[in-house]
């Protein structure tokens, strides 16, 4: 039949190993909204909104960049209470 270690083992290890947690940083809105933001994605949708704005449908074009800045903001949302359960 196997034991554990003894408590006072257990001590040791706890003090050499540390403790056994996992820190989870939880990233700030605006660095989130700028690293993805700035995917070659978006800045194609950038370019495409110029492009719009030349054409006279400005309309379309703000249209699409703020839909992806609502849709980039939910999912930080969402991507920040995943953090909080992992926490």
């Amino acid at each position: 039949m196997a034991h554990g270690s003894s408590e006072i083992e257990a001590k040791k290890r706890g003090l050499f190993y540390g403790r056994n947690e996992h820190k989870v940083e939880i990233p700030n809105y605006f660095e989130y909204l700028f690293e993805v933001m700035s995917k070659p994605f978006f800045i194609f949708q950038y370019i495409a909104m110029v492009v719009y704005i030349f054409e006279n449908i400005a309309v379309f074009g703000i249209a699409t960049v703020s839909f992806s800045f609502i849709t980039t903001s939910i999912n930080y949302l969402l991507l920040r209470r995943s953090y909080m359960k992992i926490k």
